[in-house]
């Protein structure tokens, strides 16, 4: 049941993302959450998969603590949709060759949905065959 549930929530995620234009504005209404990204981070193992991406969400508009968006998965593929926590309204997909973060929330009523440029990353070598990678601070994104 768990598992059935799960995958319906993603294609609906994936569903309204796809049917919802996706916005930058600095639109402040009440239809708009804004949210700063922060220490946005992944493994790249191999050069070919990602693992242990993490960032920090943080409301830029109301007193409300940091949360840490840190799947349990262990493999990541660029364009698919994952949940931040098992728990959380949070789900985002990242893609590498385009720096995009999407970033949904299910809020009442629906999904509001945004997208951020990360901006330049920057690896370290942790292994021969591993990298930790880095990327802005205080990339704002806008949800509609």
């Amino acid at each position: 049941m768990k598992l059935t549930t799960s995958i319906l929530i993603v294609a609906l995620l994936v569903a309204s993302a796809m049917a919802a234009p996706i916005s930058n504005s600095t639109n402040t209404t009440d239809t708009c959450h804004r949210y700063s990204i922060d220490n946005f981070s992944y493994n790249l193992q191999y050069t070919v998969f990602y693992s242990l991406v993490s960032f920090t969400i943080s409301n830029t508009e109301a007193a409300t603590p940091n949360f840490v968006c840190s799947p349990d998965e262990t493999e990541f593929e660029p364009g698919s949709v994952y949940t931040c926590t098992q728990d959380s309204t949070f789900s985002f997909s990242y893609n590498s060759v385009t720096n995009d973060l999407l970033l949904w929330e299910q809020v009442d009523g629906g999904v509001v949905t945004g997208q951020a440029v990360i901006g330049a990353v920057e690896c370290d070598q942790l292994t021969s065959d591993q990298q930790r990678c880095f990327a802005g601070q205080n990339i704002t994104v806008s949800l509609t």
